[in-house]
């Protein structure tokens, strides 16, 4: 979908308007302040969003005065699902916490047209992705030294959550999230450029990415990586020794799983005497137990909400009202579709499946055009990244998330302008 702002510049391809350095820079600077989302203001806003916002307000100026168009990804998938919630959320007991969630909707889907549209040229691209990928090492720095020097107020660590540390995300599991996603963000960026440096750097997320002590996120992080594996063998060697390096993937994680005894490794993480062992592996097995016991308040939720859903945030709420075991959201984006914005959420959910497999179908059959080389050097990453995405979303709401739209708008970028 594109919206006219007002029209094209006659003559002139799409991918060839030059895009302002400080449009660029904006667009950047709100990448790279993905991580700062304390302290919280009204409405849950961050300091990021002031950067966020700033982005798409340059934006809409520039188009305007450029006469560029600018596009909206992912437009249809994304109104299907605001319809299913506002209708929901009307509906529902709640209207106040699903109206707040879906100018949430509104203002992320602004933000990834814009890094989508921005990020037309070589350069816009390069240094969208470059201050995706520098920033998070030095995000992680920040983290790694705060967490060995005992700053717990830079490093986010919180009685609530033991020794597992969130920098400023204020979760660890979003703060894994965010990690998860930048190793693989760094893989395609292809930077530091001299390998010497590069390795030392995704050590170092992966070491901020350890810190969080979230199981969810490590477990992404996996998928992500065998994703990537396997579509860099297809690409150098065919379809067939791709099928059998992830058959080979799939059967040792099998092998794995039945011969070393879950409950064995949960106890001996328990019993390590280390607490970031003690508070991620070791507290598996309740993490199991609490989401199976909300699957099943969800699926309860799903029966008595009906066709409608009960609007966009509610589930807390809802299971709160009713006293419940577990009073938590969804927790899962998939779940959480079809409860809270009920059968056309559902749909809406699928259209935008459908979308982002489009997308991803042009990142790994399309090479990037010869000029966008040198940006975007390796794509497998991004395939492999949304992998992780797909996975991290059965266990957090990750559309809430910055990161991923920011991953979206790479994607969408990525179909508009780099594909040859």
């Amino acid at each position: 979908m594109a919206v006219a702002a007002p029209a094209v510049v006659r003559g002139v391809p799409e991918r060839s308007v030059p895009v302002p350095g400080h449009v660029v820079a904006a667009a950047a600077v709100s990448v790279a302040l993905l991580p700062v989302l304390v302290p919280t203001g009204p409405g849950n806003s961050s300091p990021v969003d002031v950067a966020i916002g700033l982005c798409i307000v340059v934006t809409l100026l520039w188009a305007a005065r450029s006469r560029a168009v600018l596009h909206l990804p992912y437009g249809l998938p994304m109104a299907t699902l605001i319809a299913a919630g506002a209708i929901a959320g009307l509906a529902g007991p709640f209207p106040g916490l699903s109206l707040l969630q879906l100018g949430q909707d509104v203002v992320l889907l602004a933000w990834c047209a814009a890094l989508a549209s921005v990020a037309r040229t070589p350069a816009a691209l390069g240094a969208i992705v470059r201050a995706w990928a520098l920033s998070a090492v030095a995000w992680a720095a920040v983290l790694v030294g705060a967490y060995v020097a005992g700053i717990d107020l830079l490093a986010g660590v919180t009685a609530r959550e033991g020794v597992r540390a969130s920098l400023l995300l204020g979760d660890p599991n979003l703060a894994a999230t965010y990690f998860c996603l930048s190793i693989l963000v760094l893989g395609a960026a292809g930077v530091p450029t001299r390998r010497v440096l590069r390795w030392p750097a995704f050590l170092l997320v992966a070491a901020a990415l350890g810190l969080t002590g979230s199981n969810g996120g490590l477990a992404g992080l996996c998928v992500g990586l065998a994703v990537t594996l396997a579509v860099h063998v297809a690409r150098r060697s065919g379809l067939v020794p791709a099928i059998a390096v992830a058959g080979a993937i799939v059967l040792a994680a099998c092998a794995v799983m039945a011969t070393v005894p879950a409950d064995a490794v949960q106890r001996a993480a328990r019993d390590s005497g280390v607490p970031l062992l003690r508070d991620s592996i070791g507290r598996s097995d309740a993490s199991v137990q609490q989401r199976q016991t909300l699957i099943d308040e969800s699926a309860s939720l799903y029966f008595q909400g009906g066709l409608l859903g009960w609007g966009p945030r509610s589930t807390k709420a809802v299971l709160t009202t009713q006293q419940a075991a577990y009073q938590k959201e969804a927790h899962d984006d998939y779940i959480a579709a079809v409860v809270e914005r009920g059968i056309l959420g559902g749909v809406g959910l699928v259209l935008l499946v459908c979308a982002i497999g489009f997308r991803v179908r042009a990142v790994l059959r399309s090479p990037p055009a010869p000029t966008f080389r040198r940006a975007l050097p390796h794509t497998a990453p991004l395939g492999g990244a949304v992998a992780a995405v797909a996975a991290l979303a059965t266990n957090e709401q990750v559309l809430h998330f910055r990161h991923v739209w920011a991953l979206l708008a790479l994607l969408a970028a990525y179909q508009l302008w780099v594909a040859e």
